[in-house]
């Protein structure tokens, strides 16, 4: 895929589809051509008196503009302006690669179009996405596509800056989809630490791993009693990343990085059991932001903590009952051992202590619960 900043007028703009994006007050794109002004005029009316219920796509022309598709902001309810315009680029997208247009361009020449740039490359290129990596037949389309973000030209500058930004994270969004997908035999807690050892050489972080004999040694017991049911032996892993100039602060991003829990001996039903390998996205989400911040160099100072284990039942597992004295020096009675993450976020957040961090942020797939405090959308 590859992008182009540019500032064609609508009538010398040769594309295989354009995609416009319509709202009640902000202006994305405007339109000097008056046949497709007519259009836009007429179908805004439409949208806004709900007689249109989605995207309207229709064939334009031979030559010029071959395909237009449109988008209202009032399409979908749910969710706020800035969601929605990486929502419907990633939809339009999905015209283009089912019709296999492969010149693709949105029109982001009014006065809101820079503004929102952003959304709209980082919509299209997670919505791209899809784990590919062990299938015989791999889509080809997205290594054809060229994308032309139209806009004005006094806001080339601003334009190139955004897309630089937005692509590089919306990367790393999608590496770190990719290793979250992984099933748990490809990545357990070494492969993890291994994986932070190469990201911090090449991009200059600072990278502390303990294995299992360093964690019982300095009394993070917390992983320790989570992982001893594996034959993949636990890792708190750390990066840091330090600012140019001094900083007072110091954030640490802790993810939790359970790469695959069965439960353990409070073993969970065998249905959807296979999507546990995506307890890990919490800690892989750190590692892949670490290495987008060591990129973007921000003025603060950042710390990514990741506990790595396997929640597994056999011999050596923990029980519901055991008794453990964690590094923070509390006492913990294990009841469920299917809620291994707040025991191996101890270990963290007492590393995070240790580091004199002044903010932090967790992150972690801890429970299912979140869908009935949140609802589906978010």
């Amino acid at each position: 895929m590859k992008f182009e900043i540019v500032s064609t007028p609508i009538s010398k703009l040769k594309t295989d589809l354009l995609v416009v994006l319509l709202d009640k007050e902000l202006e994305f794109g405007s339109m000097e051509d008056a046949q497709l002004k007519a259009l836009l005029d007429s179908l805004r009316q439409d949208f806004e008196a709900k007689t249109v219920k989605r995207e309207y796509f229709t064939r334009w022309s031979q030559e010029g503009i071959k395909h237009l598709v449109v988008f209202h902001s009032l399409l979908d309810s749910t969710y706020n302006i800035w969601e929605k315009v990486k929502i419907f680029s990633a939809r339009a997208l999905g015209y283009g690669k089912d019709l296999n247009l492969t010149n693709v361009s949105f029109l982001l020449n009014g006065e809101a179009g820079s503004t929102y740039l952003g959304k709209v490359v980082e919509g299209v290129i997670l919505g791209r996405y899809s784990f590919e990596k062990y299938r015989k037949e791999k889509n080809k389309y997205w290594d054809r596509v060229r994308l032309a973000l139209v806009v004005d030209n006094s806001s080339r500058e601003i334009s190139e800056r955004k897309l630089s930004r937005y692509s590089l994270v919306s990367e790393m969004v999608n590496e770190c989809r990719e290793i979250v997908n992984e099933p748990g035999s490809v990545v357990y807690p070494e492969v993890l630490a291994e994986l932070a050892q190469q990201i911090a050489k090449k991009y200059h972080l600072k990278a502390t791993i303990l294995d299992d004999k360093d964690l019982q040694k300095q009394g993070y017991m917390g992983l320790v009693s989570v992982g001893k049911g594996s034959i993949h032996p636990p890792r708190l892993i750390s990066l840091e990343y330090n600012a140019a100039k001094k900083s007072k602060v110091k954030l640490a991003l802790v993810g939790k990085g359970i790469t695959f829990d069965t439960g353990g001996i409070s073993i969970k039903p065998s249905e959807k059991m296979l999507e546990m390998k995506g307890d890990k996205a919490g800690g892989v989400a750190v590692l892949y932001t670490l290495k987008a911040i060591a990129q973007l160099r921000p003025n603060i100072n950042v710390v990514g903590i990741i506990p790595s284990a396997e929640n597994f039942p056999d011999a050596n597992a923990q029980r519901p009952g055991d008794i453990f004295v964690a590094k923070n020096g509390k006492s913990v009675q294990v009841d469920n051992t299917d809620a291994e993450g707040r025991l191996v976020l101890i270990d963290a957040f007492a590393l995070a202590g240790e580091l004199a961090v002044t903010h932090a942020v967790d992150i972690a797939t801890l429970t299912g619960s979140v869908v009935r405090a949140l609802g589906q959308a978010y």
